[in-house]
């Protein structure tokens, strides 16, 4: 029992406190908006490409992806979006607060909560498969994110332009160039390695550190009804369903623990970007992705703590 405890401490602590040493820099203004602008921007486009790269380049695809997972994932996410988007018509009335509630229930925030979580559980080996699936699954929340924001508001839907941001997203390159350079083995000289190896370490503190900046507390009470339905939808229920059902087609190991940590990571702060960007309620997409954040603690904790106690990864 103590030695569970510790085991998922060890797992979960490292992350969030990273997080919450973001929230108190930004208190005392240590770190500014120009630093999270800039930082997000090395991370999405620079760091963590690198890291997709490495991970995916120094593996076999074929050993450590299965496209039952990946079946999974998407019909999963596609039920849970299409119940948040029912849901959002019995509790709101406004467009804007539908569309924010919406994609603060499936979108996940796993490239930047999931793979640390992943690596301090799994070892830098899992990182490989974790990468694979987040480019896979990207497409598909763009996709969502994009329905949810444009139909309820009632804009024009532009699929060339979904199109060409995922063409041109940095992690889907990555992920192209890595399953290249591990199909047809391409030695890379040394010093790039080094130098990719180098970027790739930026990404877990600086796109933790930056979540904690980011995260506002200012808005919970006048959205109270929709944030908390939000947040046990994305922390509690999806998790539990799709974790049991993943369990229930025999995933185990690795394959079960990555699929849990995609499915209980809190929502994505890009969430909250394209709400503002499309004209969304993004206060509601705020508080939400700082709520789930805050509750995504204790409820990944919980998941590993039983998934450890009860062997049922075994």
């Amino acid at each position: 029992m103590i030695g569970n405890i510790f085991f998922t401490l060890n797992i979960v602590a490292p992350v969030f406190v990273i997080v919450f040493l973001g929230i108190i820099l930004k208190k005392i203004f240590f770190i500014d908006s120009h630093f999270l602008e800039s930082s997000s921007n090395l991370v999405f486009k620079i760091s963590m490409p690198a890291l997709v790269f490495l991970a995916i380049s120094r593996c076999s695809p074929a050993d450590v992806f299965r496209w039952s997972d990946l079946g999974l994932v998407y019909g999963g996410t596609i039920l849970f979006f299409l119940l948040a988007w029912w849901i959002a018509g019995f509790i709101s009335a406004d467009p804007k607060s539908q569309a924010s509630f919406t994609q603060g229930c499936f979108r996940s925030n796993f490239a930047i909560i999931g793979l640390p979580l992943i690596k301090n559980w799994l070892g830098s080996d899992a990182l490989s498969h974790a990468a694979l699936l987040l480019s896979m699954i990207m497409p598909l929340y763009n996709i969502l994110a994009v329905l949810a924001l444009t139909i309820p508001l009632q804009q024009s839907f532009h699929p060339q332009k979904i199109i060409k941001e995922i063409l041109t997203n940095p992690l889907i390159i990555a992920t192209v160039l890595g399953l290249l350079f591990a199909t047809i083995p391409i030695p890379l000289p040394q010093i790039a390695l080094e130098t990719l190896d180098s970027l790739a370490d930026l990404t877990f503190p600086l796109s933790l550190l930056g979540i904690g900046a980011s995260l506002n507390f200012s808005h919970f009470k006048s959205n109270r009804v929709m944030v908390m339905t939000a947040v046990l939808i994305k922390t509690i229920l999806i998790p539990l369903v799709l974790t049991s059902v993943a369990w229930l087609l025999n995933d185990r190991g690795d394959h079960l623990a990555i699929l849990f940590i995609l499915f209980s990571a809190p929502t994505a702060v890009a969430s909250f970007m394209m709400a503002k960007a499309m004209d969304a309620d993004f206060q509601l997409a705020a508080t939400i992705v700082v709520t789930a954040t805050l509750t995504s603690v204790f409820s990944i904790s919980a998941g590993i703590f039983i998934m450890k106690s009860f062997n049922l990864l075994g």
